[in-house]
């Protein structure tokens, strides 16, 4: 896959984005797919695809399913890595070990690591060489790993893996951030990558109610110097609740989502809000802007590099009473916008839930499922690389 996307037009197929904007390649048929991720260099692309072969123990989430690890490349797939279903013991019951495998690229694609499961006391996976897709078991238990087969690996491959294998699928803060002041509670969330500052949101209960994670309101943006443990709030606002706060890169900027409650409209204190808008802060508190002004109710965003963010705006779907306890899915579209101009390029549109995946350049990796309600089989994707034109 290398230059310009082509635009591949199948019979039927669900559209992705505007023709006259976008360039669309799709990737799989089928509807069995749930993540995937561009190799360093942009002309591959790994995906894993699901395939139901039982139902799940009692309690479980969903079926039981085999995965495979797929390569894309020059429009054509293979399969590098089959994961049998596996079980791990789990509080007294039983909970699937191999649901969500996560991918690393080493050594410039070409190795692959699949994580399948990772807690802070093991993790094992799968290192696979993409030439010939030979492949060996790596473990670790504390902070080692071992192999069932030698590996002809430099030393810089090896601390890779430890590397990765050592990391948690959770963020963690450090325990002596402060959790509550004065009746102010904090959930801290990301730190920047210099180690500098911690961010995370602020909230107090209201008397007599329990601090453990419900929906108050309101809820701030919280920033933490870790050298001092000193706490700003960087807004207030008793309609606003302040979630999902970000620091881009290079941590010059704080992305949010500020969910409105319409008390007017006789919303209570635990209510869901009408309307969630994405809006952009500084450290320092000097600049403050709603983005993309047109999304009325924002999911979710990531930060692609220090001036863009994708962003997916929600249409909810309000399930059948029947259907109230099952898997659901919002429309939902995804668009770019750049916090120094203001620009903003949808990726996807139609009465379908898309979600990003990944980005190389200015080409994205998308999954496309149908919206509404129904068991979990139901809700797998298909994958599609969107290219915006211009």
């Amino acid at each position: 896959m290398t230059g310009r996307l082509v635009v591949v037009l199948v019979l039927g197929l669900t559209l992705v984005a505007a023709a006259s904007s976008t360039d669309v390649v799709r990737l799989t048929s089928g509807r069995c797919c749930e993540a995937g991720w561009f190799s360093p260099d942009g002309n591959s692309i790994l995906y894993l695809r699901h395939q139901t072969v039982g139902e799940g123990p009692p309690g479980s989430p969903g079926p039981v399913t085999e995965i495979s690890v797929c390569l894309w490349e020059k429009g054509q797939s293979r399969d590098l890595l089959r994961i049998e279903p596996g079980r791990e013991p789990s509080r007294g019951s039983v909970r699937l070990s191999q649901r969500y495998p996560v991918v690393h690229w080493l050594e410039g694609g070409r190795w692959l690591l699949v994580v399948e499961w990772n807690d802070p006391d093991k993790a094992a996976g799968t290192l696979v060489r993409i030439a010939d897709g030979w492949k060996t078991r790596v473990e670790r238990s504390g902070n080692w790993f071992s192999a069932d087969a030698k590996l002809s690996l430099d030393p810089a491959t090896q601390s890779l893996i430890a590397h990765y294998l050592s990391r948690s699928q959770f963020f963690r803060a450090p325990a002596d951030l402060p959790r509550d002041r004065n009746g102010t509670y904090y959930d801290w969330t990301s730190l920047s990558r210099d180690g500098l500052w911690a961010l995370g949101e602020a909230y107090r209960p209201n008397p007599g109610d329990c601090a453990c994670g419900a929906p108050y309101w309101p809820r701030s943006v919280a920033l933490c110097r870790l050298s001092t443990h000193r706490v700003t709030l960087l807004t207030s606002d008793d309609k606003t609740a302040a979630s999902q706060p970000r620091f881009s890169p290079d941590a010059s900027h704080i992305a949010y989502v500020a969910r409105y409650r319409l008390s007017e409209e006789g919303d209570s204190e635990t209510s869901e809000p009408k309307y969630q808008h994405l809006r952009l802060l500084t450290p320092d508190g000097s600049v403050r802007q709603r983005l993309a002004p047109e999304a009325g109710h924002v999911s979710n965003f990531e930060w692609l590099d220090n001036r863009r963010i994708v962003y997916t705006n929600s249409q909810p779907v309000k399930p059948p009473a029947a259907q109230s306890n099952q898997y659901w899915r919002d429309a939902q579209q995804l668009a770019v916008v750049n916090i120094a101009t203001g620009s903003r390029t949808g990726l996807t549109a139609g009465d379908f839930h898309h979600r990003y995946l990944d980005c190389h350049g200015n080409r994205f990796l998308v999954a496309e499922s149908l919206p509404g309600y129904g068991p979990w089989k139901d809700c797998k994707a298909d994958l599609f690389v969107i290219t915006p034109r211009g």
